[in-house]
């Protein structure tokens, strides 16, 4: 009875591995439209790979001007979430203005960086965001943001997190862990 159980539950997941996910078989789309679907007359791309949009975020930057996510559109856009007691976060900001912001402030491209509490863990503040970008000297845009407006977008519940918008604002790449060559290739592809 027992091999007669595992068995069974091989084969039921041997099933699920073949039929895939909920997900990955329909995807929330009209059916008519849906390239999941095994119509056979849709294109070839896969509507899973496309994210949706992110949110209009608003915050302050380090000067106390209000900054609004979407009057960015057409830009391709780089946010990075950090915070001054998260020592990752201050090995990566040198390497945003370096290799990142100088290789590409002149073209479409903004990068702000938001940082979500100071070194005791209170909430960021104008303040905060004027000591890091004093701190390490950036050149490009960086706001308060105490309410970690990204972390919906977050794999994980963990700092740094980078989230890479295409021109019409559709999330192209998120990561918690920064590699310059990475990065760098993915914004020329987008620009």
């Amino acid at each position: 009875m027992r091999q007669m159980v595992f068995i069974l539950l091989i084969v039921l997941l041997a099933f699920a591995v073949a039929c895939g996910t909920a997900k990955g078989r329909y995807d929330g789309d009209d059916i008519n439209g849906d390239d999941d679907a095994p119509s056979g007359d849709d294109d070839a791309s896969d509507d899973d790979d496309v994210q949706p949009e992110i949110a209009n975020f608003t915050w302050v930057d380090a000067d106390g001007n209000e900054v609004k996510l979407y009057d960015l559109i057409g830009n391709v856009v780089l946010l990075t979430a950090g915070a001054f007691w998260c020592q990752p976060c201050k090995e990566e900001a040198p390497s945003l203005q370096d290799d990142i912001w100088e290789k590409f402030k002149d073209d479409d491209f903004v990068l702000i960086s938001l940082i979500v509490q100071d070194a005791a863990y209170n909430d960021a503040t104008q303040q905060t965001a004027a000591d890091w970008r004093d701190d390490f000297g950036l050149g490009f845009t960086v706001c308060a943001d105490p309410d970690w407006s990204l972390q919906p977008y977050f794999e994980k519940d963990v700092i740094p997190f980078n989230l890479l918008l295409d021109r019409d604002f559709q999330i192209e790449f998120s990561t918690h862990e920064y590699n310059k060559d990475v990065m760098t290739f993915l914004i020329e592809d987008l620009l």
